[in-house]
């Protein structure tokens, strides 16, 4: 999960995220077989989303837009189809904004630039994770809580409602284990409703963040939907 993908300081000083409370129920080992099958749909998500198309459509505070998104690899090309900015179109604006920085030089990544899921396999170490809450309406589906063992910017804290006999992610809530100079904190919430021929794929987003140096402060509030979704050979 690129980026992403992404993702409260609040909650990293403690040794169980905000969401686990004293009085709910102790923490459950998440089974091995269940981590596994996690593994192998996180495997496949990766991959999907690495020859995906899909167009996305949303907001944050006064600006709304509408995009078709190519994924090539680790790389996204992006095509504007609409965008308003304080109820002005500046559709034209921002499609050449976007052939600008098609045409930049890629900057190097390493490892630590780069986000995956929580239950890959490579991952998978550099988390604790426990089973939490099980859904009354339907005792298959698990909520999976995760918590990175040393926080990192690029590694989340959060949870999954998963089905557990398809290991596939129904939902994700996340927060950045570690933030940059001048970030206070990044939520996201994902859920997992489009389909495609290599499983789930995300439907919409959410996400909240907040920032700034002294006395400039910044809050961003936003949603986006993931619809169309196309895969090539």
């Amino acid at each position: 999960m690129r980026s992403a993908l992404a993702l409260t300081l609040t909650g990293l000083a403690l040794s169980l995220p905000a969401e686990l409370q004293a009085d709910e129920p102790a923490p459950r080992p998440v089974p091995a077989e269940l981590l596994a099958k996690l593994a192998g749909t996180s495997a496949q998500f990766e991959a999907m989303m690495g020859k995906a198309s899909f167009t996305v459509t949303g907001h944050m505070d006064d600006k709304e837009g509408t995009a078709r998104v190519t994924m090539q690899g680790e790389r996204a090309k992006v095509e504007i189809l609409k965008y308003i900015e304080d109820g002005q179109d500046k559709t034209e604006e921002a499609k050449q904004k976007a052939a600008e920085r098609a045409r930049e030089p890629r900057k190097a990544r390493s490892s630590r630039d780069e986000v995956h899921m929580p239950f890959l396999a490579g991952e998978q170490a550099k988390y604790d994770f426990w089973v939490g809450d099980v859904d009354a309406r339907d005792p298959t589906h698990l909520r999976v809580f995760f918590h990175a063992k040393v926080p990192a910017e690029n590694l989340m804290n959060g949870s999954a409602w998963v089905d557990a006999p398809s290991g596939d992610l129904l939902t994700a809530s996340v927060t950045a284990s570690k933030t940059p100079a001048f970030i206070d904190y990044v939520r996201a919430k994902f859920e997992f409703g489009e389909r495609t021929s290599m499983g789930p794929a995300i439907s919409k987003l959410s996400f909240d963040t907040a920032g700034g140096f002294l006395f400039v402060r910044k809050h961003y509030q936003g949603s986006a939907t993931f619809t169309s979704y196309e895969l090539k050979p």
